[in-house]
């Protein structure tokens, strides 16, 4: 995990966790612990079955291995996870205050902001734990205990590892001669400033274009809707990277018949990366136009869950081709 080195960031992240669940409805709260539980319970059904084999073909060492294999795969998806994330929160200006103009410095704010990505990520201790106690009274139990231990380990450095891409990758100077080379903090600073400035979302030559109408059912009026925002959004192409990326690790690892063990984990994680895409689509949602046609929110969450539904099936389908 990312910790910080103050107490100021430390007192804002504690408030932010708390507002947030704060901010959810008693019956999300609910459903979310319940989706959690359905989750612990199906991953750890799948892997009891996918070590069982493992054992009865290689031994309990077999399935020791498994378990590290499976543990692997999924700290490489989060360290991929929190590079993306950080990325694209580095290359645009995230949600909150002026954050340039803090009294801290500008490694702190990067631990912060590697700190906002990682969070959401955190749900991956969930199919760790399913993982562990799966593997229980199959493979020897120092392979188990060592394996938890070392997954703990691993989530620290593969996490400091994808902010350290993320920071490389969108912290590059541009290249400009006739320049003295900036100090480390200064040139991070004025990376930061470049990307975070506050631009205008309005296009420089506005075409009058009349409106065309056309009798379609609402769901696929909202269908085309959020195709458009998919194409159109800058937020929602970026968001679309990770989830394809598993997607296409999910169904690369059949190929490789030693990394076979982590085809299921890779896969629900890039199903939870096609949710959290569904969120950021609707986070794109024009509302204040939404507000005013005859849509309700159950019409709204159809057509949204029609996106999620066949993304499923496609991913499913795939994998059993």
């Amino acid at each position: 995990m990312i910790h910080p080195s103050t107490h100021g960031l430390k007192r804002l992240r504690q408030d932010l966790l708390r507002r947030r669940w704060a901010r959810l409805e008693p019956g999300l709260r609910f459903q979310l612990v319940a989706l959690a539980l359905l989750l612990t319970a199906f991953t750890f059904w799948q892997l009891r079955l996918l070590y069982a084999g493992a054992a009865f073909s290689r031994g309990p060492l077999g399935a020791g291995a498994a378990l590290m294999v499976s543990l692997a795969c999924l700290l490489v998806a989060v360290g991929g996870g929190i590079a993306v994330r950080l990325h694209r929160r580095l290359r645009a200006a995230p949600k909150g205050p002026a954050w340039l103009g803090l009294p801290t410095t500008t490694a702190e704010l990067l631990r912060h902001q590697a700190w906002e990505a990682e969070v959401p990520l955190r749900v991956a201790f969930v199919f760790g734990a399913a993982a562990c106690v799966a593997a229980l009274r199959i493979a020897p139990l120092w392979v188990v205990m060592g394996a938890a231990a070392a997954f703990l380990f691993g989530w620290a450095g593969c996490s400091r590892a994808g902010a350290a891409l993320a920071r490389a990758i969108a912290m590059r100077p541009a290249p400009r001669s006739g320049e003295a080379p900036a100090a480390p903090e200064s040139a991070l600073r004025m990376s930061l400033a470049r990307a975070w400035v506050i631009r205008s979302t309005a296009p420089a030559r506005l075409k009058p274009r009349e409106g065309s109408w056309r009798r379609r059912s609402v769901i696929a009026a909202l269908g085309l809707k959020d195709f458009w925002l998919a194409r159109r959004s800058r937020e929602t192409r970026l968001a679309l990277l990770l989830p394809l990326g598993l997607s296409i690790v999910s169904l690369a690892l059949w190929s490789a018949p030693a990394l076979r063990v982590g085809v299921f984990a890779v896969a629900l994680l890039a199903l939870a990366a096609w949710g959290e895409w569904l969120i950021v689509l609707g986070s794109r949602d024009p509302f204040s136009v939404l507000r005013s046609l005859p849509v309700g929110p159950g019409t709204l969450w159809r057509s949204r869950f029609m996106w999620g539904a066949a993304v499923t099936l496609l991913l499913v389908l795939a994998h059993a081709l």
